[in-house]
């Protein structure tokens, strides 16, 4: 298989961005609304997992036991009893009033106590040496689940305190801003993706319109220079890779980079140590993944390249398919379409697989990144560090972190495709036109045509071409006489009849119609006359 020997990457890419933008005309302020709500989004995409962080802890402490009101209860009931180790005020002190109380016998934990209310509710002493009852059997540094059976037996009264409660108002107001928020992502997403449709569309629409203009004002030399099939090219598969990818492209970099951007800000105003865990463990899929898009980029401008190539050829041989079957040329057609074929797979293959391969690598570090900051949360909650709801954040941080690298990669390469087919395109609308001829007076009438042509020392060689094809002729051909021309291929037949319609413009001398040069005569006249 042909390798390929030169990799072309675009000529100017910054002024062909800048071409790009200029031409959107109308479309422009509407692309900037794109790139606006684009932005939005992303913001709010970033700001929604720490208001998830609120919502779950909320929910998480709303179906804990609050073991914290065991200590708080147990402080109430002893400043309302009698036990001793109150002169000394050390009852908070590893709770060893506890201790006091298991060497009491029942008939002296029932004088040492009282009824009292507390946050409105009735603390009865039955209930009171029922509670510290259960607290003489329970480990208090422990979760396990028999501590948890044992609470369960509390009496009602104290229970009200302790067993799980929902802070129902604080769940309803966290939800509602966070549906909000994910609603505006939406819709901002929605928006921005039906007017960068309507853009890419409308678009690809104006430059056919203006491809189609153009082709009507170049000259023939344009054509005899250029392959039909590059044209067609440029005119189909490059217009299309600007609209449909267009699109897509702009707004999604926009909207990664703000969300990758975003998403480490968020991340240290979260938690410093979750921020560093979760940028760490993903450092290496930076890395790769900046090395895949450097290298994957040239081969997508190339396909563009090649593809031109390969429909040139094809359209090439196959208006001439008669020539090439009487000369005998199916061989070196085919060892040629192959060449160009083979070059034009091994830059599909080569940039698709170097684009395609992103994916899974940036899935890999990833779920690399959630492990690491499940191990570390876990680590950082037992010590009280950080509560459940942090790590459920950064849960979706470090999606936000990862999936946008590969994302901005992939519409980094996309965008090289752009540019390239761009370049072709503008290229052409670029070419020199013909000559405007509006202040040209002399017009052909068709009554007055009597069709005597005459050549006065005629020299012509074509544009970028060092030797004369036609040098110093002169000859008359009067009307109604027939004049032939007879020479080997490429003697200039063919030209000198096409600097009569001004298809080419002598280079030196005169042509002549009806003792008129043709350069004084209004061109479309001219050729439809």
């Amino acid at each position: 298989m042909p390798r390929i020997q030169k990799i072309e990457k675009v000529n100017n890419p910054k002024g062909t961005l800048i071409n790009l933008f200029k031409n959107l005309d109308k479309w422009r302020y509407l692309l900037v609304l794109s790139i606006i709500l684009s932005l939005l989004a992303a913001i709010f995409s970033t700001i929604a997992p720490n208001r998830l962080a609120h919502v779950t802890d909320v929910i998480s402490l709303g179906i804990k036991p609050r073991v914290e009101n065991i200590e708080v209860i147990s402080k109430e009931i002893i400043k309302h009893s009698n036990i001793p180790v109150l002169e000394n005020n050390n009852y908070d002190s590893n709770m060893n009033y506890l201790d006091i109380y298991k060497n009491m016998s029942d008939d002296e934990k029932k004088s040492l106590f009282n009824d009292f209310e507390y946050d409105d509710v009735l603390i009865t002493k039955t209930d009171q040496i029922k509670f510290l009852d259960i607290l003489c059997n329970m480990d208090m540094n422990s979760s396990s689940e028999e501590s948890l059976k044992l609470l369960d037996k509390l009496p009602k009264s104290i229970k009200s305190f302790i067993e799980p409660k929902m802070d129902i108002d604080s769940l309803k107001t966290k939800s509602i801003i966070l549906a909000v928020i994910y609603l505006l992502n939406s819709l901002f997403g929605y928006i921005q993706g039906v007017i960068m449709a309507y853009v890419g569309i409308g678009y690809s629409k104006r430059l056919r319109q203006n491809i189609s203009k153009k082709i009507n004002k170049l000259p023939l030399r344009y054509f005899d220079s250029h392959e039909t099939g590059d044209l067609l090219s440029r005119v189909t598969n490059d217009v299309d890779t600007i609209g449909i990818n267009m699109s897509n492209t702009i707004t999604s970099l926009v909207t990664n980079v703000t969300l990758f951007l975003g998403s480490i800000v968020m991340m240290f105003v979260t938690n410093y140590i979750m921020a560093l865990t979760a940028i760490f463990a993903s450092i290496i899929g930076f890395i790769f993944s900046f090395f895949l898009f450097k290298k994957s980029q040239i081969y997508f401008v190339q396909r563009q390249k090649e593809l031109g190539s390969l429909n040139g050829h094809i359209e090439e041989i196959y208006s001439g398919h008669n020539v090439v079957k009487a000369y005998n040329g199916e061989a070196s057609a085919l060892k040629e379409f192959d060449e160009i074929n083979n070059r034009l797979y091994d830059c599909n293959r080569k940039s698709q697989f170097l684009s395609g391969i992103m994916q899974p690598i940036m899935i890999f570090i990833g779920n690399l990144g959630y492990v690491a900051v499940c191990i570390v949360g876990a680590l950082l909650v037992m010590n009280d560090k950080i509560t459940f709801g942090i790590i459920v954040a950064f849960m979706v941080y470090v999606r936000l972190f990862t999936s946008p690298l590969s994302r901005i990669a992939q519409a980094m390469t996309t965008m090289q495709s752009i540019l390239a087919a761009a370049e072709r395109v503008f290229e052409f609308t670029s070419e020199e036109e013909l000559t405007d001829e509006s202040i040209i007076k002399g017009k052909i009438n068709k009554k007055d045509v009597k069709g005597n042509v005459e050549f006065k020392n005629v020299s012509f060689k074509y544009p970028d071409a060092d030797e004369y094809v036609i040098r110093d002729i002169s000859f008359i051909a009067n009307k109604g006489e027939t004049v032939a021309f007879i020479g080997s291929t490429g003697s200039g037949k063919s030209t000198l009849i096409n600097l009569i319609p001004r298809f080419y413009d002598a280079t030196e001398g005169e042509v002549l119609v009806d003792g008129v040069n043709v350069k004084n005569y209004d061109l479309t006249a001219l050729m439809n006359k």
